[in-house]
């Protein structure tokens, strides 16, 4: 019996120590679990005080301290700019030197000459109206194999029947006489009527109205 107690007694030495080593370690552990939520507590806290808030502080994790959430995105690549929107004009008469000389107007107002398209009848007006969208149309009344009344009715009825969100503008630029009246161009299909001789001003009071509606 005696053996038997002093066998226990043994026991009761080697492990009690480690049993009771355990303590701190838990009460450590404790205090660590109470720090990191204060410290939750207090962020939440300071976030919501006098209803702002605040850039986030790092965060306890353990024994290890978390910034990775403060840690900037990284900037978008800047994109390159769009390329310059480029004006094109159409220029229709029969006569060499009103289209030089409108040609040199609208160049005037910024438009560069490898965009600006001349032709010399209506029947290439026609075919050219069809072919693009213009930012400024020019045209003649009077001119061979097809004048700009024909022109102009054709153009509005074919462009009718082809459901454009845009209306192309088209401007006649004239010397008939005043028979020919602006309210009878106007009715036919063009927006403006300008009587010749023209002059920069003039062009430039013209092209300054929207050169297509919708």
């Amino acid at each position: 019996m005696e053996a038997l107690k002093e066998f226990e007694n043994l026991i009761e030495r080697v492990v009690g120590p480690v049993a009771d080593s355990k303590k701190p370690a838990d009460e450590a552990a404790a205090r660590v679990a109470v720090t990191s939520d204060g410290l939750e507590k207090s962020e939440k806290a300071n976030n919501t005080e006098h209803g702002r808030k605040h850039p986030p502080k790092a965060r306890l994790t353990g024994w290890m301290w978390n910034f990775s959430h403060l840690v900037p995105h990284a900037q978008e690549k800047e994109k390159p700019p769009l390329p310059p929107v480029t004006k094109a004009a159409l220029i229709i008469d029969d006569d060499s030197i009103f289209r030089a000389m409108h040609r040199t107007c609208v160049c005037e107002l910024g438009f560069d000459r490898a965009d600006v398209k001349e032709v010399e009848d209506g029947v290439s007006g026609l075919a050219a109206l069809k072919a693009n969208l213009y930012d400024a149309v020019l045209s003649d009344y009077e001119m061979p194999e097809m004048d700009g009344l024909a022109m102009i009715k054709a153009f509005r009825v074919w462009e009718a029947g082809q459901g454009w969100r845009r209306r192309q503008s088209v401007f006649c630029i004239t010397g008939a006489n005043e028979k020919v009246t602006d309210e009878f161009l106007l009715e036919a299909g063009f927006d403006k009527v300008v009587r010749k001789p023209t002059n920069l001003a003039k062009i430039k009071a013209l092209l300054a109205r929207p050169h297509a509606t919708t």
